[in-house]
């Protein structure tokens, strides 16, 4: 209609302010109407917000279901999204459409049972008429994650809904299958047909939103855009592009072709609607990411005429989303690739030098001595060095070199391309040439020195974990000869050292002479206050070596497969504690356990649970298991059985550590997770350490989402306490509230907590 073209050009004019429209404008409406106009101007910019909310949320609940079909999941994940899936989505077959699966929000929308559903095919839901287009579009071979567009659907008894399909392949029952969500949109287009029936909505709109909106005349190329546009792009208003030809200019090269073919595409078929994300370069040459979203106007004979486009600036989130990546598989302080990278790379290096009939060569190394300056120093300090460390040795290695932080201060460096197995130790040299200049630290000269193990392929080993253990044990050999130097692993060392020995020995003797001990951390509910549980951690009292902190033996165990035994005292312990706790009128406490991953592979886990629960007496839901990602990551499908089977009996699962692993997200849907623990090294820069912050803003948002608690470890600061309470994290533990104690002071730890003043710390 053209007077509503007419009246959108003349709102656009329209000044910023609504006590300031011109006389004129009034001069064009008669007296009676002018109230009832201005009145729905500001009605206007309210029902258009209501709608954007309901249209953003839509295509949220849809975006999700695209991405997860990028991922190739099982049929058992897809039917666990199935039924966790507040938006109706049906899995079809790829030939007549019937269809074979529906989730239970599909059942209660439409009002058929679920027996009656998987009688019918996706095209009995809609009109008759419209069967042959559905199909055509749902059939066509080159669709593979694509919206199907807008169709109406009937429910049970004849009401009719507007529903938005998206469609996307997958594999059901290992045939090829096709799933469908529906989307009801049936309130967003009536709002939608309300707005555009009023275009005096429109001017307000404008200036309502922080978003940037544009429209494109496809007619005379003539672009038009809102004053939130000038402040997205960061131009003034005279260099803003006036034609849809100069706006491509602006937007990031990488993108324009993939925009121009997106927006052709749109504008040449039939489809209504644009949705598209892309970046523009502003005015500063910084870089914006949007999510445009878009309204393709037609004539009778549905040729394109207009687009009408909200922008919506995501770079936050964007930066957040790429954070999290690069975190799955990069060591945080360095950038450097995590242990998790480092093996994977291996992998892949070992058949390109099987195919090329080439050697590779593996450097284990950590610095010398560098628990002194943690103690010393700080740990501030101690990631200050770690830092400047891992920048000495970029500069000094190839590019072809791949240079890992595998945790604390043990680096490790994988070379390729050699033809002798000595050309590792020019590798070698150079890192402890690199690593002997001298950095300042409080004022005072510092010359970092690492003890270098080497392992070759196909010598050492031919796969990763061998050459890695192999590197390993040259490392420690190096250390025993002096330290600052490097060893190439050989057949002769058998064992990492004659101390080695000795010490393996002592942890053996350890378990059979009662050297062990369990400390126990409180974990206080962030809530009430109180303690809700604690966490039973090891320690070996040695009438030789003294006090042992775990770090120094539990790889020690794993390896020789003393974790075992250990574990079993370790849970036994645990339980008869806890159940003494419950016996002498202690409020319910959960004890958390860690558990290895030799304890995973080893059978009989679940069992000898089962038994120690049995013969103490504590019920299932008292016991708590905390498994690290790298639990699970060897073996997935058997990891799932062994905690499925655990979470039947009752236990508390918990991933501990969550966060600095390779695939969080993955694990966390597939596994029968109850809370998930934020590791220490994120809880350490809050709240003034932006990255931080964000990831663990991002963390607790999926806890929430997939109704898993969150528990937050290393709380040493009362501004940290304060920030978990506040982002809603459900637990927390460290040095804030208590440092590890033994059992017989947790009755007192309680009492004191129970009887302190609010906002007060118990801990030392």
């Amino acid at each position: 209609m053209e007077w509503i073209r007419d009246l959108e050009l003349f709102l656009q004019r329209l000044p910023d302010s609504l006590s300031t429209v011109p006389e004129t404008f009034y001069g064009l409406i008669a007296e009676d109407f002018r109230g009832p106009v201005m009145g729905g101007l500001i009605g206007a910019s309210i029902a258009w917000l209501i709608a954007r909310t309901v249209f953003h949320v839509g295509r949220k609940a849809v975006g999700t279901a695209g991405t997860l079909s990028a991922t190739n999941f099982s049929e058992q994940q897809y039917q666990h999204i199935f039924d966790s899936s507040p938006v109706p989505t049906f899995i079809c077959d790829v030939r007549k459409l019937r269809l074979l699966e529906v989730n239970a929000a599909a059942v209660g929308e439409y009002g058929y049972s679920r027996d009656e559903i998987l009688k019918m095919t996706l095209t009995d839901l809609g009109r008759p008429e419209d069967a042959e287009r559905l199909s055509a579009a749902l059939l066509n071979p080159t669709a593979t994650g694509t919206d199907v567009g807008t169709w109406r659907h009937l429910i049970k008894g004849g009401l009719a809904r507007e529903v938005e399909l998206t469609s996307f392949r997958a594999q059901f029952a290992r045939k090829p299958a096709r799933i469908v969500v529906a989307h009801d949109i049936t309130r967003r287009k009536r709002m939608e047909a309300v707005l555009w029936q009023d275009a005096a909505r429109f001017g307000v709109l404008t200036r309502a939103t922080r978003d940037g909106m544009i429209e494109w005349d496809l007619a005379s190329d003539k672009l038009w855009h809102n004053e939130n546009y000038q402040a997205l792009s960061g131009f003034p208003p005279d260099e803003l592009p006036q034609s849809m030809t100069d706006w491509f200019e602006s937007v990031d090269a990488e993108d324009r072709a993939r925009v121009q073919q997106q927006l052709l595409s749109v504008t040449k078929s039939r489809e209504e609607r644009w949705n598209e994300e892309f970046r523009i370069v502003r005015k500063d040459q910084s870089v914006v990411h949007l999510l445009a979203r878009g309204v393709v106007a037609r004539r009778e004979d549905g040729v394109a005429t207009r687009l009408s486009a909200v922008l919506q600036d995501i770079t936050a989130r964007k930066v957040s989303e790429e954070r999290i990546r690069f975190l799955a598989d990069h060591d945080e302080l360095t950038s450097l690739p995590n242990r998790s990278l480092f093996r994977h790379s291996v992998d892949q290096a070992i058949q390109r030098a099987e195919r090329n009939k080439k050697m590779l060569s593996i450097l284990f190394f950590d610095l010398d001595r560098f628990k002194n300056i943690n103690d010393s120093l700080g740990h501030d300090v101690g990631d200050e060095v770690l830092k400047a460390v891992a920048e000495r040795l970029r500069n000094c290695l190839r590019k072809s070199d791949l240079l890992a932080r595998i945790g604390g201060d043990e680096f490790a460096v994988l070379t390729e391309g050699l033809t002798a197995e000595d050309q590792a130790s020019t590798v070698a040299k150079k890192i402890l040439e690199a690593l002997a200049q001298p950095m300042m630290l409080a004022g005072r000269p510092y010359r970092p020195m690492a003890s270098i193990g080497i392992s070759t392929y196909p010598s050492d080993g031919r796969d990763a974990p061998a050459l890695q253990k192999n590197a390993d044990i040259a490392m420690y050999r190096a250390k025993e000869e002096g330290r600052g130097t490097f060893k190439f692993y050989s057949e002769q060392l058998n064992t990492h050292s004659i101390r080695r020995l000795e010490f393996e020995s002592s942890l053996s003797e350890a378990l059979t002479q009662k050297e062990f001990v369990l400390h126990y951390q409180p974990k206080v509910d962030l809530l009430t206050g109180q303690v809700s549980g604690v966490e039973a951690l090891i320690r070996w009292v040695s009438p030789t070596l003294g006090m042992v902190p775990p770090g120094d033996f539990i790889h020690v165990a794993e390896e020789t497969g003393l974790i075992v035994p250990l574990g079993r005292w370790i849970v036994q312990t645990a339980c008869v504690q806890n159940r003494a706790w419950q016996k002498g009128g202690l409020p319910h406490l959960r004890v958390a356990v860690n558990i290895s991953a030799r304890q995973v592979a080893e059978k009989g886990l679940v069992e000898m649970i089962q038994d120690i629960l049995e013969k103490t007496g504590l019920p299932a839901e008292s016991l708590e298991l905390e498994i690290t990602e790298s639990v699970v990551m060897d073996n997935q499908d058997y990891a799932e059985k062994i905690l499925n089977r655990l979470k039947d009996m009752g236990l508390h699962l918990t991933m501990d550590d969550f966060g600095t692993g390779y695939s969080s997200l993955a694990y966390l849907k597939k596994f029968p997770f109850d809370s998930v623990k934020i590791d220490q090294s994120f809880v350490r820069g809050i709240p003034d350490h932006s990255g931080d912050v964000a990831i663990i803003e991002a963390i607790i948002a999926i806890a929430r989402s997939l109704h898993l608690k969150v528990v937050a470890e290393g709380v040493e600061t009362a501004e940290q306490y304060e920030f978990l309470r506040k982002l809603g994290c459900d637990q927390i533990q460290g040095y804030y509230f208590s440092r590890p104690i033994p059992s017989s002071e947790i009755v007192t730890f309680m009492y004191k907590l129970m009887t302190r003043d609010p906002g007060s710390k118990t801990g030392s």
